[in-house]
């Protein structure tokens, strides 16, 4: 069982690496860009993707690294590209923003995986070491994320993390022109590790 801390937030200095079975997550570089724009300028991951904007123009995804610097910089947002360890082939990104109030402890989770290596169970593998990270050094006493309604795939990785549905915000999220419904999950500190990968 992870401990809470009241002190939790992101540690100073130098963003760390995270070791995951088959994945590698580490922070973003400007280098990441050309991989960036092609897999997430992928109209099939952008569709289900509510902060993807699509389409995906050229600038875009260097400029996101930028803010992906600072806000590990100011302490609001720890991002990573997940890497193949043994390529170094960029096949996603994940990442933790922390919430406004400080003293909350919360933290939202996101996740994208390029469609070239859909299925194979990475975007749990990056979830799970981030979400360990997160409650273990980062001392967070929840995180919670949110999908599209229908984005069964999101769904079913948020399921096997242990996360709860939490509720519906109704015809809440522009996506592309239209209002959907997004679905609410979350996970406190004294439920993780889920079952399924508890020691």
């Amino acid at each position: 069982m992870s401990e809470e801390r009241p002190d939790a937030g992101l540690p100073k200095g130098r963003q760390p690496g995270i070791a995951a079975p088959r994945l590698l997550l580490r922070p973003l570089q400007r280098h990441d860009a050309g991989a960036v724009h092609r897999l997430a300028g992928d109209p099939e991951v952008s569709a289900t993707a509510l902060h993807i904007p699509h389409p995906f123009g050229h600038g875009q995804a260097e400029a996101w690294i930028e803010k992906v610097e600072a806000g590990w910089r100011t302490g609001r947002l720890a991002a990573f590209a997940a890497v193949l360890p043994d390529t170094g082939e960029l096949c996603g990104a994940a990442g933790l923003t922390m919430d406004p109030l400080p003293a909350s402890g919360s933290a939202e989770l996101g996740l994208w995986i390029g469609r070239s290596f859909w299925g194979r169970g990475y975007g749990y593998e990056a979830a799970l070491a981030l979400m360990g990270w997160g409650f273990k050094e980062v001392g967070l006493r929840r995180i919670h994320a949110s999908h599209l309604a229908g984005n069964r795939r999101s769904e079913g990785i948020l399921r096997k993390l242990g996360m709860r549905e939490e509720g519906v915000l109704r015809a809440h999220a522009l996506h592309r022109g239209e209002f959907h419904d997004l679905q609410l999950w979350g996970i406190l500190a004294a439920e993780w590790p889920p079952q399924e990968v508890a020691p």
